[in-house]
């Protein structure tokens, strides 16, 4: 650690030590002085960019007894900052204003802090990232900037998200692999725990993913695999496996994802937030739960100013925990099902590259329980909304 905090030290002190100059006396001389000042100009630039992530609605509300309410919303407003310390050596800070800010968290970090991260390029193919990052989850909801998400599914939206740890990222040709080891969780329920499950003292989390390219570009898989030490003796494993199909024309293609969760203590806590509704339960966390899904979304780009895109999530859950529903057998039990469905036309009249989109989208997402649990007082849900609005990442600079 010591000797990589010193290649760090020398990095910056060579990237803030500036040469003397001397008055130029001939055409070439102020040519070379003026190439000089440019570069310095971009190399400070370099360091800092200012950027605004905005998306904002005017929002009509459903849920499944109709017309709840208009009103327009600032559905997401981060502000990132990222640049380059010196020669290989990034950062990048983001941080959520309209989200609650408080404080909790195992790293000591906020609730809205997404990313404060730096970044080490040993060389041009391996890379270490330190600090609080996104999850290597897999798949490709995840991967994408929030602002470009209408509605997340179950494992988009219940999943850890950021967390702080050390990332190891290696190029092998058109591949990247990446080995994750993270904090297991930034608020592990212990005031939830079952009995006979106790807290450990080394709560962590180890992701391995898979960014792919096949067939000269063709095929972009996103793999992961997960194992999360949540408790003692108590783990979440999930595998994610996502696809991305690119057709021939730009902005032309298909995702495809399909994940399976495995937690012997209710990691996503669906489940447990269910039985916490039956009468005379109180909160404690399910044991044996698993989540599974599959997600497909297809972009069409009729022109690179007009696109379309469908989605539609398909996702289950249930629990061997006897104790779901008052029963002793281990034998596995189903809770849930839910189904997520966005329609989305867009519009980007600066062009795609640009990233400033007006849109009209129409979201889902309902959960429809099974008898055993509508019995007990649960209703289904269905919440939908339609958006007209915008998005930009804007770079101030």
């Amino acid at each position: 650690m010591c000797v990589l905090g010193g290649v760090f030290a020398n990095k910056l002190a060579n990237a803030q030590s500036v040469e003397p100059t001397q008055e130029p006396d001939s055409l070439a001389q102020r040519i070379d002085l003026l190439q000089q000042e440019v570069d310095q100009l971009k190399q400070k630039n370099d360091r800092f960019n200012l950027l605004i992530n905005f998306q904002g609605n005017n929002r009509s509300n459903f849920d499944q007894n109709g017309f709840v309410d208009n009103k327009f919303t600032i559905d997401q407003f981060r502000i990132e900052m990222m640049g380059e310390l010196a020669d290989g050596l990034t950062y990048r800070f983001r941080q959520r204003i309209n989200s609650t800010s408080g404080n909790g968290n195992q790293d000591g970090l906020s609730f809205a802090t997404d990313v404060m991260e730096l970044q080490y390029e040993v060389n041009d193919d391996f890379r270490i990232k330190f600090g609080k990052q996104a999850e290597m989850l897999g798949g490709y909801e995840f991967d994408y900037n929030p602002i470009d998400i209408y509605q997340y599914t179950l494992i988009g939206n219940y999943c850890k998200g950021f967390l702080t740890g050390v990332n190891f990222s290696y190029d092998i040709g058109a591949q990247n692999l990446n080995f994750q080891i993270v904090n297991a969780d930034n608020t592990l329920s212990t005031d939830r725990l079952p009995e006979g499950v106790n807290e450990t003292g080394a709560a962590m989390g180890y992701n391995v993913l898979w960014y792919g390219s096949l067939f000269d570009g063709k095929l972009q898989p996103i793999w992961s695999y997960q194992l999360y030490n949540n408790y003692e003796d108590a783990f979440t494993k999930r595998v994610n496996l996502g696809f991305r199909i690119n057709q021939k024309k730009p902005n032309r293609f298909f995702e495809f994802e399909v994940y399976n969760s495995s937690e012997d203590v209710d990691d996503m806590k669906l489940v447990s937030d269910v039985y916490q509704q039956f009468e005379g339960n109180d909160n404690t966390l399910m044991t044996d739960v698993q989540y599974y899904g599959v997600v497909g979304k297809y972009r069409y780009a009729f022109s690179d100013k007009c696109h379309a895109l469908v989605k539609y999530a398909y996702e289950k859950a249930n629990t061997k925990d006897g104790s779901f529903y008052g029963e002793t057998s281990s034998t596995q039990s189903d809770v849930f099902t839910s189904q997520t469905g966005v329609v989305a036309f867009e519009y980007y009249p600066y062009g795609y590259a640009d990233g400033f989109r007006v849109h009209l989208a129409v979201s889902s997402q309902g959960f429809n329980y099974v008898d055993q649990v509508n019995a007990a007082g649960v209703e289904d849900i269905s919440n939908s909304s339609i958006m007209i609005g915008v998005k930009h990442r804007l770079q101030l600079f």
